[in-house]
């Protein structure tokens, strides 16, 4: 994929709209785009636009997946096994290397490097959580291959602000001790679920209102 394929894409504003159009109609199982949903479109196509602009500014690059499904058992310690299973929005490879993609439609904040005290916490924040999951994508992908790991925050996207950071051998030496200490302690029967300290962890969640 080169900035001229990218560039090119950006001036056909109708094939845009066709492939947006299309996909909406089939995930929404409708025959005609009104009301509300036209404003989603219309929101939609901003990002997409923005995306491919965003990209063009990144290439070259080759594009190897998309929506793949990655799953792997990881022994965490001795007789404890688990089976994870993910789905990596976008894999290509660039100058920086195999890349792994996520896209997320808030915003974010991240840290230089990776705090996994607080990752593995009740004080995790949003950044946190997100290099979290992509982290445990780039171990399940291949955890002998260092990869890097960018999060698309479609919000943050039209400043082109970027968060690159290198999964490689050291950070998953550091990063799966915590991940099995977690485990082991959400498979304890011994050990009660305790209720977050972190109210901001509760904003999404479907059983706020008879938990808090």
């Amino acid at each position: 994929v080169t900035p001229e394929m990218l560039k090119m894409l950006l001036k056909r504003d109708e094939s845009i709209e066709a492939a947006i159009r299309d996909s909406f109609l089939k995930v929404m199982n409708m025959h005609e785009i009104t009301g509300r949903n036209l404003l989603i479109k219309t929101l939609i196509k901003k990002y997409i636009r923005q995306t491919i602009s965003f990209d063009s500014k990144i290439a070259p690059f080759d594009f190897l997946d998309s929506e793949k499904i990655v799953e792997k058992t990881v022994e965490l310690r001795k007789g404890f096994s688990l089976r994870f299973k993910g789905i990596i929005d976008r894999l290509d490879r660039t100058a920086d290397g195999r890349r792994i993609v996520d896209y997320k439609t808030g915003k974010g904040d991240f840290t230089v490097g990776f705090n996994y005290e607080r990752m593995f916490s009740d004080k995790q924040d949003k950044g946190d959580a997100i290099m979290l999951q992509l982290i445990l994508y780039a171990v399940v992908l291949d955890e002998k291959m260092a990869d890097v790991i960018e999060p698309y925050m479609l919000r943050s996207i039209f400043k082109a602000k970027r968060y690159l950071r290198t999964v490689d051998n050291e950070v998953s030496d550091s990063f799966m001790p915590f991940l099995a200490s977690k485990l082991s302690e959400l498979f304890d029967k011994e050990t009660p679920f305790s209720q977050t300290r972190n109210d901001k962890n509760c904003e999404y969640c479907p059983f706020k209102i008879i938990c808090r």
